[in-house]
């Protein structure tokens, strides 16, 4: 066997390279020893240079053949070891036949021994990867790796257990009230499709009502709920084009309803007759207006809500909540006129945006994510299509879902796959942070002024072709 045909095991294994070391590292005495090398034992007797060499041929030969001998006996015995080390590899490597019968072939694995069979073996699923044990290449990256490992941590979701028992409760309050002012805990059907209080209990847990928000004339009428506390004969009403020759004011005192009693801004508004409550863009959110609105919302809230704050932590999920609520309640609330509007879909929507947008993000740690995303935008879709039916407000589904986005943009993690892909995800979370603050300045001012609101955006929020939308 030549030295440089060998394995690598063969050049670390040391029986094998002393062997081949002791025949090639200390070869019989040269010529060059007996000329060169006064030590050597041929120089012993005092030849110079060329002298006596005839006399010396003969020992030289001896000597020489000698070694030359012990060489070849030495390189059999490699050749003897280097057998039985085929032998035993033959014996250990089941798996690599058609290596060991190409080294037979060539001589030097002639031991006369038969080999066992390879054991039989059977791929796991041969031609077939299982849909659990694909892994995208982006796992491969170490940073990558690193960056998940960090975000192991999971958190306690203090936030929608905490907002789902408030508004579990503020349903439980609406329907005692409802039954102390009616008599009955759920109004009639055609006050309240979705199974609950009257409109006028709605406004006084903090429904979002446009006259208790802005500068508006109170006519006397009482909202169905609610109980005035004005007397009929102490609200003036002015008839149209009467005024006396003094150009004085020809009111008249009347009664314009069959209650005997009015009701007065405090009356309708609550929370001690405090003008322009903005803060209904907020309580709006832990109000609902029946057992259907409640159900079906804390039954998605609860389902995503817990996995998202799960993974991404109390304070993120309780901002985008807050904040996709809360601009859902603010655009465009003045297209709705003086309908009371509850519901935490607005807050819902914005959390959906942030499955949409983690989704994008982390696109290439997804298994199937075409698939994912086709079916997510079916459910986006689904819901919104449903935003344009009578008694849904689909400015606040709209609203939240771009306010989710935005402030998915600022507040979630993310996974940074290269350099670029951070300088992408950077540039895009700073613009997030500019457009979020310029939307809330410009909702904020078009709900403050006194101009009138989008003329076809009710198109959007009721569709055109249902009746009960054309009234």
């Amino acid at each position: 066997m030549s030295r440089y045909n060998r394995d690598p095991y063969e050049r670390n294994n040391s029986p094998y390279n002393r062997l081949q070391d002791d025949g090639y590292r200390t070869p019989p005495p040269s010529r060059n020893d007996y000329y060169r090398n006064p030590s050597s034992p041929a120089a012993s007797g005092g030849y110079r240079y060329k002298d006596n060499y005839n006399n010396q041929s003969s020992g030289y030969s001896n000597n020489y053949n000698q070694g030359y001998d012990n060489y070849n006996q030495g390189y059999d015995n490699y050749n003897n070891q280097g057998s039985n080390y085929n032998q035993g590899y033959d014996n250990y490597n089941n798996q690599g036949s058609n290596y060991n019968q190409g080294y037979s072939n060539n001589g030097y694995a002639n031991t006369g021994i038969s080999k066992p069979p390879p054991a039989a073996t059977k791929p796991l699923n041969a031609g077939k990867t299982p849909k659990n044990e694909k892994v995208r290449s982006a796992l491969f990256n170490p940073e990558v790796r690193r960056q998940l490992e960090k975000n192991q941590k999971k958190y306690t979701p203090y936030f929608i257990y905490a907002a789902t028992g408030i508004q579990i409760f503020i349903m439980l309050l609406a329907f005692i009230l409802n039954f102390k002012n009616t008599g009955k805990p759920i109004t009639d059907m055609h006050e309240n499709l979705f199974i609950g209080p009257s409109p006028g209990v709605l406004i006084s847990l903090g429904a979002r009502y446009i006259p208790c928000m802005k500068d508006t004339e109170f006519n006397g009428q009482c909202p169905y709920g609610i109980k005035g506390t004005v007397l009929a004969t102490s609200v003036p009403i002015k008839e149209s084009g009467k005024v006396g020759k003094d150009g004085s004011d020809q009111g008249k005192v009347a009664t314009l309803l069959k209650s005997p009693y009015y009701c007065s801004e405090k009356d309708v508004c609550g929370f001690g007759g405090v003008k322009n409550q903005y803060f209904r863009f907020i309580t709006a959110i832990f109000v609902h207006s029946g057992l259907f609105h409640i159900g079906f919302n804390l039954v998605f809230q609860i389902r995503t809500g817990l996995s998202l704050e799960r993974d991404f932590g109390t304070w993120r999920i309780a901002i985008i909540y807050m904040a996709s609520g809360i601009f859902g309640f603010m655009f465009q609330a003045k297209s709705l006129g003086n309908v009371p509007t509850v519901g935490c879909s607005g807050s819902l929507y914005g959390l959906l945006a942030c499955i949409l947008l983690d989704l994008i993000q982390n696109w290439k740690l997804v298994i199937h994510p075409v698939k994912d995303l086709i079916k997510l935008m079916g459910i986006i879709i689904l819901s919104f299509g449903i935003g344009f039916l009578p008694y849904f407000d689909n400015f606040a589904h709209i609203g939240g879902f771009i306010m989710g986005f935005l402030t998915g943009l600022i507040f979630l993690p993310t996974i940074i796959f290269s350099k670029s892909d951070g300088r992408i995800k950077k540039a895009l979370q700073i613009g997030a942070i500019f457009v979020t603050i310029f939307l809330f300045i410009w909702v904020s001012r078009d709900f403050i002024t006194d101009e009138d609101g989008c003329e076809w955006c009710k198109n959007l929020n009721c569709a055109p072709f249902i009746d009960k939308c054309k009234a």
